[in-house]
């Protein structure tokens, strides 16, 4: 009994999520880990740049308090086996808006191959080079997404959302902002994908034998693929767009309020 004990208290302060009190303008830490990685971050001002650190076992994680200081915020950390949680918020007693100068920034090497869930309040957010389910969510500042693939799932409040890679499925919102797509050469969609945009145009720029079926409705905004399409309905109405890509495939869904959508050949 005294054994299993120890084991439960044992797994509990390893898997418990440390918050520190820090002061000063950096922080940094790594992670070791043996396989498959799951990164979780969470920001409010600070923005977050991820690239990969290709074959590594480690996740590090940098914190740059530019000109604010670490003492007005709140950090908490945790690393279980693969599992990576971080979040670095401003303490409530010192408000959302109390801040001047340059805010924080969070740096991320992650292996290649990981899962990345990453969101921020205001402050840019990149991710580069990484292979995985890539989760992001920003209420401003601009997302970018380079040289990444996977399953893409992405939303941004306004800024304006960017992403370049091999996804075989993505689904972005965008409130306030264009969104951009562009698939490597070769990618083919394996699963329905929908992009929505508030205000702001819609550019992809896809293979010249990618697969799809398209259904595009804008409140304002024209219609062009470079790709030839084989449209049904209305041909008359840019508005709404509906037709196949090389005879057609998983569903591409695109609403815009207002703003034009382009498809570009590779």
């Amino acid at each position: 009994m005294r054994i299993s004990t120890f084991a439960v208290l044992t797994v509990a302060l390893v898997t418990s999520v440390a918050t520190h009190a820090q002061s000063g303008k950096t922080w940094d830490k790594s992670y070791p880990v043996s396989g498959r990685v799951s990164l979780d971050v969470n920001t409010g001002e600070a923005s977050i740049h991820t690239t990969s650190c290709g074959t590594c076992r480690s996740v590090t994680i940098h914190v740059d308090a530019h000109d604010q200081d670490l003492k007005d915020y709140k950090l908490e950390e945790s690393g279980s086996g693969n599992q990576i949680f971080f979040s670095l918020k401003r303490r409530e007693e010192y408000g959302w808006h109390s801040s001047h100068g340059r805010s924080p920034e969070v740096i991320i090497q992650t292996p290649a191959t990981s899962d990345v869930s990453l969101k921020s309040g205001s402050g840019g957010t990149e991710l580069t080079g990484v292979n995985g389910n890539i989760n992001i969510s920003a209420g401003s500042g601009g997302v970018h997404v380079m040289d990444s693939a996977g399953r893409l799932r992405g939303s941004v409040g306004s800024g304006g959302f960017n992403a370049d890679g091999g996804f075989s499925q993505f689904h972005v919102h965008s409130g306030s902002g264009g969104v951009s797509v562009r698939l490597r050469p070769g990618q083919q969609m394996e699963g329905d994908s929908t992009i929505e945009v508030g205000s702001g145009g819609v550019h992809l720029a896809f293979p010249r034998d990618l697969r799809a079926t398209v259904d595009a409705t804008a409140g304002s905004g024209g219609f062009h693929s470079d790709i030839p399409m084989m449209t049904t309905g209305d041909m008359g109405n840019r508005h709404s767009v509906h037709g196949t890509l090389n005879g057609g495939g998983p569903e591409l869904r695109i609403r815009t309020g207002s703003g034009s959508t382009r498809i570009d050949a590779l």
